[in-house]
């Protein structure tokens, strides 16, 4: 029966950290050295490596896998072993990893996944749909922020063939079950899906005796991969068959059981590193040279003892933390093969490194001799290998008896093992043998003694630790119960039990308004107002959503809940029953079209300025000048003409109902979010919804975080309300729960002194998130190509992923970058714990593109909405022309009105493939979104209307598992454990209009509110639990135009202590200062 070995992990040169002579034939010259008749391909979703991978192989319709059209030429693939002549051929199976960074079950979760293809059209179906996800072209092991179920989920719709293994299963940081990131048993990782795994990986830094160590994974075949970045390295790890060498073969062999698999082919053994030798084998800190057994860092409680920071626990104790048996049971026959690598075995017998020419010479001997490196570690006899070289031939019998010296790795840092002590070494350098060898001395148990016992006595949990936790009761017995049990500090419960109103609650960042909100509307239910009776406004749906959820989940899905909604949702209904009829809602940009098309041929930009000082005066109540009433009457003409209305018309109609009494107000309690931010009419509309005294007015806000002056907000709302309620009840929260101190004195000094809310600064607002210490620098980059590397590089340090080559790409891209700064290895954070914060949308794209080219998953929110899909657009806009929404010549698609009637799937019957449409846009998510909500809505008015109240808060979501790129206004009422704030420039923040960086406005005169600014700053540095990373460029390009600006003011008016401050310079390395006060 055949015998064959593969190895099933591999990558190629367009991974990161991989030598850049990794080709087809390269690696299939390499494979014959090590004995390997099975490889991988490695990176095969990525688009290059895949096209040439298709050029080069050609499939066998007898195994199913792929070989090389044209046979590899070892004299010129490796001309160190030129003359060599190797029978047979080197078979390829389409393989490829997948990194997963997401968030499970409140923790992050990082993945890896091997997949495989049986063929390359299904390879291209899977690669194509993963690149929709993330960007699989800037690295062979794409990083996609995607539940590991999901990919397994996406390999199994690809091809009934088509399989996954989990990667390098005990790897700390990026593994199924590592200490770090990962989980406690499949199931939890997979789900439902976790019958379609069949098979594991073990890793570098564990065998099969260790996992055996573990019940709940006797039901999974154990393979042994490379995970090679080299072609040296291949083989180094391997799997041994039996049988048949075919697609199908090795795929029931590891579906198999029992060491039987369905049909002739079957998984007998694998050829392992000495698990010591792995990078993650023992616990550590490699920083501070410290390495310990499991049973010594539990006696520390995993605490380095020279930093005092965790260490890193390795692969052995986190098998002990899950294992169930003292020994480990072996269910199948299959066995193992402890293995060193020939040219680390040949440089202790020559006592040089392992790389060096004299290791290779005799490596290249070896394999003329011999035949391929794993025959000569495990089965040439040992006598012919003695008469070739008796040291050599003594060095792999002792690899073959397990009598070897081990120093575990960790943290990264491989270990080491070997043949000879030190005395021995030095004494076969200078007599060229050995005297006095006794092989007792030294074997080496293979699995250490179980720990788990001491160690479970060592890790006693404190029997009080469950009073830490938050009690969220799922079927509260009563409203009573639920207040006692969410709990609150001192101010908020005075909030929440305050008298019945008017009652002003300024709630600092993080302080818990929504919580506060919450219980108030709780405190209101249990003192028995009826539900009917309560209103709950919010600035956005999103938060309207977010309040319903949480109500939901205190008092059990089935419990009524108050009405939560925003104004224009509210003004919309009333609208809607007061006409008998919908108004076709037009969002800004077509309110504006309107507005330019109702006044004729004047100039335009006049045309824009007065629509938007029209607007901000119906906001704020203002009279309209004479000039801007003629052009508002024609609008309003045009509008009515088409039963067209724009949402402050909404407002304006319901406002109008209640002066004249039509509508009277339904509820006896109003509660508002976010009340900084409404404007004079919205306010005034509150006002009529509540009764004239105040009474169950109960609103939250921060004045400092009040950014919406563009929409006619005033901020200064409490002095606002007291005009109508004197007698206002003013409430504080002042404890955050968000920010670290650091952070928090940072945001706090820097608004203090222009505070709206003066008192709450002044006393000092106190944070209980001291667990950490906050991390906040500004940093100085001579572009914004080298400013988006270093944000790109900081990304990748939090994230834990490597950044091998950041600093080449940058020098590429601008040749004054000598050097970055990074965040050493932090590796604790998820893509949606990110956000990169912007002033103005402009300086989104050179962001976004070199995060993609870094292999940083990454979404921008506001435009990555089906809507904005080019063509999508189209459809709605001939949509819109329906309803009197008229458009320029070059937005308009030629269809006929009973045409777009029948709604997307006819116009998509109609247009079939002609352009500018295509079979691959029918099939778009865009468009099967758009065919979605279409329904969803009943029709184009719905969903016209639904679009035109989108604005960029509703855009904007904490849940994406990837990092965002986000306008500070977009990230209002959000938050993120790391927040970047890049285009740190006088005239970006604070910001002085698009016209005046791109050159328009060189002889006229700014208006900059620089107050509303100040806060909009604010907000951006509000929005961090841990980390503020700040960051301003010498030169930039802005539409068009180069801009060199001096850094905001804003940074000088920063408290300085904890801000560390780096400067790249030209031909110089990083500087740091980190100021402190003496």
């Amino acid at each position: 029966m055949q015998t064959f070995r593969a190895d099933l992990h591999i990558h190629s040169r367009f991974s990161r950290a991989t030598s850049s002579k990794l080709t087809a034939h390269y690696l299939a010259a390499w494979a014959k050295i090590k004995g390997l008749e099975l490889i991988g391909t490695g990176d095969i979703t990525h688009p290059v490596w895949r096209e040439e991978l298709k050029e080069k192989l050609v499939y066998n319709n007898k195994t199913g896998f792929y070989h090389l059209k044209n046979a590899v030429d070892i004299d010129h693939e490796l001309p160190l072993y030129s003359g060599l002549k190797i029978s047979g051929e080197t078979n390829f199976i389409l393989q490829g990893e997948i990194s997963s960074v997401y968030k499970k079950n409140g923790k992050v979760r990082k993945i890896h996944n091997i997949v495989y293809f049986p063929n390359f059209e299904v390879a291209d179906k899977f690669s194509e749909k993963l690149g929709k996800i993330g960007n699989i072209s800037s690295d062979g092991r794409p990083t996609v922020g995607l539940d590991a179920k999901q990919v397994l989920e996406m390999v199994l719709e690809s091809h009934p063939d088509s399989f996954l293994i989990p990667a390098h299963i005990w790897t700390p940081w990026f593994s199924l079950f590592g200490s770090k990131s990962g989980f406690d048993s499949v199931e939890e990782c997979f789900g439902s899906l976790s019958e379609h795994i069949f098979a594991l990986e073990t890793g570098l830094s564990s065998n099969q005796e260790m996992n055996r160590l573990i019940s709940s994974l006797d039901r999974f075949k154990l393979v042994s991969n490379s995970d090679a970045h080299s072609g040296e390295n291949l083989g180094r790890e391997a799997n041994i068959f039996s049988g048949t060498l075919s697609y199908q073969g090795v795929l029931n062999a590891l579906r198999g059981s029992d060491g039987k698999s369905i049909n002739s082919t079957n998984l007998i053994g694998t050829i392992e590193f000495f698990p010591e030798e792995g990078k993650y084998h023992l616990d550590g800190h490699r920083k501070c040279n410290i390495v310990m057994e499991p049973s010594e860092s539990r006696a520390r409680h995993g605490i380095c003892p020279v930093c005092g920071k965790p260490l890193t626990i390795g692969v052995l104790n986190r098998v002990l933390e899950l294992a169930d048996r003292e020994t480990p049971v072996f269910k199948s026959a299959s066995s193992e093969q402890s293995l060193i690598p020939l040219a680390e075995l040949i440089s202790e017998v020559v006592g040089t490194n392992s790389k060096s020419r004299r290791v290779s010479d005799m490596h290249a001997r070896l394999i003329s001799r011999f035949g391929a490196e794993l025959s000569i570690l495990s089965q040439v006899p040992e006598d012919e290998l003695m008469r070739f070289s008796a040291p050599l031939g003594e060095a792999i019998s002792r690899m073959r008896h397990g009598a070897v010296l081990r120093e575990g790795g960790y943290d990264g840092e491989y270990g080491v093992v070997r043949v000879f002590s030190e005395k021995e070494q030095k004494e076969l350098l200078k007599r060229g043998t050995l005297v006095g060898f006794s092989l007792d001395n030294l074997i080496v148990p293979l699995c250490p003694s179980r720990e788990k016992k001491e160690a479970q006595q060592q890790e006693q949990s404190d029997p009080n630790d469950h009073l830490n936790e938050v009690l969220m009761p799922a079927l509260p017995k009563n409203y009573e119960e639920v207040i006692r049990e969410i709990r609150f500090n001192v101010n908020q419960k005075r909030a929440l039990c305050s008298s019945a109103g008017p009652n002003l609650v300024i709630a600092g960042p993080g302080s818990g308004k929504t919580r506060t909100l919450i219980g108030r509307i709780l405190h209101l239910i249990e003192n028995s107002i009826s539900i009917k009776n309560i209103l709950a406004l919010t600035f956005t749906r999103r938060a309207a959503t977010e309040i319903d959820q949480r109500l939901l989940q205190y008092l059990g899905g089935g419990t009524p809940i108050p009405r939560v909604d925003t104004l224009y949702a509210l003004a919309f209904e009333v609208w809607q029953n007061t006409h008998r009829s919908k108004p076709i809602l037009l969002s800004s940009e077509n309110a504006l079209k309107l507005f330019i098309e109702a006044n004729g041929e004047q100039n335009i930009t006049k045309l824009r300025d007065n629509f938007q000082e029209i607007n901000l005066n119906r906001e704020r109540l203002l009279p309209l000048k004479d000039e801007l009433k003629i052009q508002y009457q024609n609008y309003c003409q045009q509008k009515t003409a088409w039963n067209l209305a724009d949402l402050i018309e909404l407002l304006e109609s319901w406002r109008e109902q209640m002066d004249t009494g039509i509508y009277s107000r339904p509820w006896t309690h109003i509660l508002v979010d976010e009340i900084q931010d409404l404007s004079n009419l919205q306010l005034a509309l509150i006002k009529a919804l509540t009764p004239p005294d105040g009474l169950g007015f109960f609103a939250v806000g921060d004045p400092d975080q009040s950014i919406c002056s563009f929409q006619g907000a005033g901020g200064d709302v409490e002095n606002s309300l007291r005009e109508n309620w004197p007698h206002l009840n003013v409430i504080h929260l002042d404890e955050n729960y968000r920010s670290t101190p650091e952070l928090l004195e940072l945001s706090s000094g820097f608004i203090r002194s222009y505070a709206l809310s003066p008192t709450m600064h002044q006393a000092g607002l106190s944070t209980d998130q001291t667990q950490k210490q906050g991390d906040i620098r500004v940093f100085h980059a001579s572009s914004d190509k080298s400013e988006a590397f270093w944000i790109g590089s900081q990304i990748k340090s939090f994230l834990g992923l490597p950044s091998h080559n950041i600093i080449d790409h940058a020098k590429n891209i601008d040749k004054n970058t000598s050097h970055f700064d990074s965040i050493d290895g932090k590796g604790e954070y998820s893509l949606s714990d990110i956000v990169v914060l912007v002033r103005t949308k402009e300086l989104i794209p050179v962001i976004k593109n070199t995060l993609q080219r870094m292999g940083v998953p990454c979404s921008t929110p506001e435009t990555e909405v089906f809507w904005r899909e080019p063509r999508v657009e189209m459809i709605i806009n001939a949509a819109s022309r329906q309803f009197g929404i008229n458009l320029t010549e070059e937005e308009n698609l030629k269809c006929p009105e009973k045409i777009i009637a029948k709604g997307p799937l006819g116009i998509a019957a109609y247009f079939s493939d002609s352009l500018p449409f295509d079979a691959l846009f029918w099939q778009s998510q865009a468009f099967k979104t758009l065919v979605k909500s279409f329904d969803k809505y009943s029709g184009w008015s719905g969903l016209i209307n639904w679009i035109s109240m989108q604005s960029e808060l509703e855009l904007a979501k904490n849940n994406s598992e990837k990092v965002q790129l986000l306008t500070i206004n977009a990230a209002k009422g959000l938050e993120f454990k790391i927040v970047f704030l890049p285009g740190l420039e006088d005239g970006l923040i604070p910001f002085m209009g698009v016209d005046f960086l791109s050159g328009k406005l060189k002889n006229k005169s700014l208006s900059v509110n620089i107050d509303e600014e100040r806060r909009i700053f604010y907000v951006g540095l509000t929005r961090a639990q841990d980390a503020v990373l700040m960051s301003y460029s010498s030169k930039r390009e802005f539409s068009g135009h180069a801009l060199r600006l001096k850094p905001s003011k804003f940074i000088h008016e920063l408290p300085k202590r904890n801000i560390l401050f780096s400067t790249l310079k030209a031909h110089h390395s990083i500087r740091e200062t980190q100021l402190k006060l003496l």
